[in-house]
């Protein structure tokens, strides 16, 4: 291909590649998205095909003028041999690329041809048409080859400085159809110019038989400027740097110009560059809708920010009256466990009746709880997502497009509720922690304890205490415990019982209104870390519909910046 070919079918790739990538365009409808994506299809395919266009040219020259060392020094290798003779004087020994589609005219059954195939990809869009020799034309076969001369796209005359003044070569050049503009005038062979010379008697002899041969060119085709090449094809295939005076070069570079030229003119003659260019100007009204929808969206995630807060505060007062209500009593009853009450207080707790009164269990709380936080939460999202709606739809944006937005930002419909309660109650042990309340029962035994060492020490009194002091013995402990029993009854032992009593009866009641402060308390604490929990659930759904609205005012931009460098390639 040439580079506007190419240009040409990278810019129906790239609009193919548009519209078939990235799922929706904007507000384009999806049969209209897949209708323009075949048609930039059909495009490439045509381009392609027209791409493989094939440049017809022939050779025609006389007997040993050196064609076939020509035609092998155009394609860089051996594409024709000795052993490629004709049949028959006439035929015409065609070159073409394995599996090339042959053009109609060689296909003709009154215009014998000699196929030959090669792998050369250099000359895959060339045919080459060795025609028979003019010295070996019969008069009855001259018409046939001057009209399928007509069809070529070039015709390279091939004369050899040994030969080049036969009359026989002009007379039919004189012949040949004057419309044709594609005819070169080959002179080969001119490296024996330089064998028997030295270079610069060759140049000058060079120089002398170029301005006779292309005056005598002249002077047949009325050309005043033929396009004459004086060549040495034998140079090219043996030497790796041909010498500067072949022109062998110049003349290939002109003849694979004139294949790009007719890829070109083929694929212009098809109209394929307009249907292309009609294609992209079909798209100029998404072009102007992607740029203000991405704007809208910019200035729509600014507003959304907001929302949230709002929505958050608004779900977060929701949350602390449901909790409150349908989840603090159970959280409160599982955390007055009695054993954590000894001695005088749990005597006043279960005095008091302050356990159990709330039947529901945890477990069913949280159950219960999940579905009415699911539908609180559904409810403050699409508010907040509807109000944004309305803000994109004032601003001109389709109302399809607005619809699929909204519905991606949506959080589930539905909300596993086992999954969620399971790890709600992860958040809350209904069994309370030991290590929370070991230091509280440790301080209850050292009071109890304390207090009913000073009820001893006062029954017993002092003397009793110094004389046990004073000989320690198993006999004047024993002693001791005896005279202990006998004060107990006494008026003094019943005053210090009294006493113990009341002091404990105080200390149980100070360290019951103590459980009860710190049950309730922890129970805040348990109920706030739940209450956390769904809130920053709730937080992450926002999160997510923002993300979302992100990656489509990206997706949106990226498509108007491709579309935009399509567009400017007209």
């Amino acid at each position: 291909m040439t580079k506007e070919s190419d240009a040409v079918r990278n810019r129906a790739s790239d609009i193919e590649r548009f519209l078939s990538t990235g799922g929706r365009l904007l507000d384009m409808p999806e049969a209209e998205r897949l209708r323009l994506t075949s048609e930039a299809r059909r495009l490439i395919a045509t381009i392609d095909n027209l791409a493989e266009t094939y440049l017809l040219v022939g050779l025609l020259g006389g007997t040993g003028v050196g064609k076939s060392t020509l035609m092998n020094a155009l394609a860089g290798a051996e594409i024709s041999s000795a052993s490629h003779r004709r049949p028959h004087t006439d035929d015409i020994i065609v070159y073409h690329y394995k599996n090339a589609s042959l053009p109609k005219i060689l296909l003709k059954e009154d215009l014998p041809h000699h196929f030959h195939q090669h792998d050369i990809p250099l000359v895959s869009q060339i045919i080459l048409c060795d025609l028979p020799d003019f010295d070996s034309i019969e008069d009855e076969h001259l018409a046939r080859v001057s009209s399928f001369m007509q069809h070529l796209d070039m015709l390279l005359w091939v004369a050899s400085l040994e030969k080049y003044g036969d009359g026989r070569f002009y007379n039919l050049m004189r012949k040949a159809p004057k419309a044709s503009t594609n005819f070169f005038y080959i002179l080969n062979k001119i490296d024996l110019l330089f064998q028997a010379s030295h270079a610069e008697a060759g140049l000058a002899d060079l120089e002398a038989i170029e301005g006779q041969y292309r005056e005598r060119v002249t002077d047949i085709t009325g050309d005043p400027d033929p396009r004459v090449f004086i060549i040495s094809a034998r140079d090219i295939l043996e030497n790796a740097h041909p010498n500067l005076w072949n022109q062998f070069p110049a003349l290939r570079r002109e003849i694979f110009h004139y294949r790009d030229l007719k890829a070109v003119s083929t694929i212009k003659a098809a109209n394929v560059d307009k249907e292309v260019n009609d294609l992209v100007n079909s798209l100029a009204g998404l072009y102007e809708r992607l740029a203000i929808a991405g704007d809208s969206l910019r200035i729509a995630r600014k507003t959304w920010d907001k929302e949230a807060k709002q929505s958050e505060k608004r779900v977060h007062e929701k949350l602390s009256f449901l909790l409150r209500e349908k989840l603090l009593g159970p959280i409160q009853v599982s955390l007055k466990d009695s054993h954590n009450l000894i001695g005088p207080a749990y005597g006043i707790y279960r005095i008091v009746g302050d356990g159990p009164t709330n039947s529901t269990s945890i477990k069913e709380a949280i159950d219960d709880l999940v579905p009415a936080v699911d539908e609180i939460f559904l409810r403050e999202q699409k508010a907040a997502i509807g109000r944004l709606a309305t803000m994109l739809l004032k601003k001109g944006l389709s109302g399809s497009f607005v619809d699929e937005l909204s519905m991606q930002m949506q959080p589930e419909e539905t909300i596993d509720v086992e999954i969620w309660s399971s790890e709600l109650r992860g958040n809350h042990d209904s069994v309370p922690e030991r290590s929370r309340w070991l230091f509280f029962r440790l301080c209850q035994y050292l009071i109890y304890g304390l207090l009913a060492l000073f009820a001893i020490a006062a029954i017993a009194g002092s003397d009793l205490m110094l004389s046990i002091a004073n000989e320690p013995s198993i006999l004047s402990l024993s002693r001791g415990l005896i005279a202990l029993m006998e004060r107990l009854f006494s008026p003094r032992g019943f005053s210090a019982l009294g006493t113990l009593g009341i002091l404990s009866f105080i200390a149980g009641y100070f360290f019951y209104g103590r459980f009860r402060i710190k049950a309730a308390k922890e129970a805040r604490r348990r109920l706030c870390k739940i209450e956390e929990s769904l809130l920053d659930r709730y937080r992450s759904s926002l999160m997510n519909a923002k993300n979302y609205s992100e990656s489509v005012e990206k997706n949106l931009f990226e498509k108007h910046r491709v579309l935009s460098n399509i567009m400017k390639r007209k």
